[in-house]
């Protein structure tokens, strides 16, 4: 693949109404809902301002999620599957139709990317890898680019790196893994926020958390965290 050739982002969003359950005991459903919109908007933010993307596709299946994609420049995709890999499946196959050569995979949740870490997985394909795959500190995926788009299965989950690593091996596919500090933690877990809070970005997810009244405290209390 030429390093000019097309690559589309897709940015999966799980449904509003489940999302960001494990953070129940330090937010309210409508501040998870919040959080994941905010999350969505950095994302989209690191996305538009990296060098050599073709575009960015969202995935999702709640009308704040489609608005947040339409303010950003993002093509928006109706998730009628229901399940995450099914999901990004669907758009790989779309984003293949519309003339990418590749697609980079970031989950919503992964709001302390910045551009210049995008731009090093894109860079990445230099060295013409099939797969470009960001681990996280927890075994799970940070990002994924695959070239082409319908390369390999999609394995995210618990445990998902090391899985797409043998998805990639079982297909005699070439893996380039990179670690980057803002796609090594998705914010999942209480442990997640503290550490959100505790290092402090220009980014819409800092301004979100720091309107919301209490949580810095609840943040720091022990019995919060013990839910890490």
């Amino acid at each position: 693949m030429s390093h000019d050739a097309p690559v589309i982002a897709i940015v999966p969003v799980k449904r509003l109404a489940a999302v960001k359950s494990r953070l129940a005991a330090v937010l309210t459903a409508p501040q998870r809902c919040a959080l994941a919109l905010a999350m969505l908007d950095d994302v989209l933010t690191a996305l538009t301002a990296a060098h050599g993307l073709a575009g960015s596709m969202v995935i999702g299946s709640d009308d704040a999620v489609a608005q947040v994609a339409h303010a950003r420049g993002a093509r928006y995709l109706g998730d009628t599957i229901g399940e995450l890999n099914g999901a990004l499946a669907l758009a790989s196959r779309a984003a293949a139709a519309a003339g990418a050569a590749a697609v980079l995979v970031i989950p919503a949740d992964q709001p302390a990317v910045v551009p210049a870490e995008i731009e090093a997985l894109l860079a990445a394909r230099l060295r013409r890898p099939h797969i470009v795959l960001a681990s996280a500190d927890d075994g799970g995926t940070g990002a994924l680019l695959l070239a082409p788009p319908q390369a390999m299965a999609f394995a995210f989950g618990p445990d998902s790196a090391a899985r797409h690593r043998g998805a990639a091996r079982a297909a005699g596919l070439d893996v380039l893994e990179l670690r980057t500090s803002g796609l090594a933690r998705d914010i999942d877990r209480p442990g997640d926020l503290r550490y959100l809070i505790d290092t402090p970005r220009p980014t819409a997810t800092q301004r979100l958390l720091a309107g919301f009244a209490g949580v810095q405290r609840t943040m720091h209390d022990p019995l919060a965290q013990a839910g890490t």
